[in-house]
């Protein structure tokens, strides 16, 4: 069986990419918006970085972000769990 993958071309800090993936074309617009936005707030705190060290603090971002989630998640599984 074939897996169907969406395409787009996303535009990140002026840059095109083209994105293909199984989730949805409006969940990989989410993405972009998402890393677009948060690229452009590190941006303006930080006029002089590079994009390369743009895209890693907002992957160190992103990173915490979810890691935090996991973490809020894990702990209200085990609290259903000590019920």
């Amino acid at each position: 069986m074939k897996n169907s993958k969406n395409r787009l071309i996303a535009k990140i800090q002026g840059e095109e990419y083209i994105i293909c993936s199984e989730s949805s074309l409006e969940h990989l617009k989410k993405v972009v918006q998402k890393v677009d936005n948060i690229m452009s707030e590190l941006a303006e705190k930080h006029p002089r970085i590079s994009t390369q060290k743009l895209a890693i603090l907002t992957a160190l971002n992103m990173a915490d972000r979810l890691i935090k989630l996991e973490e809020g998640a894990s702990l209200k599984s085990k609290k259903k769990k000590a019920r």
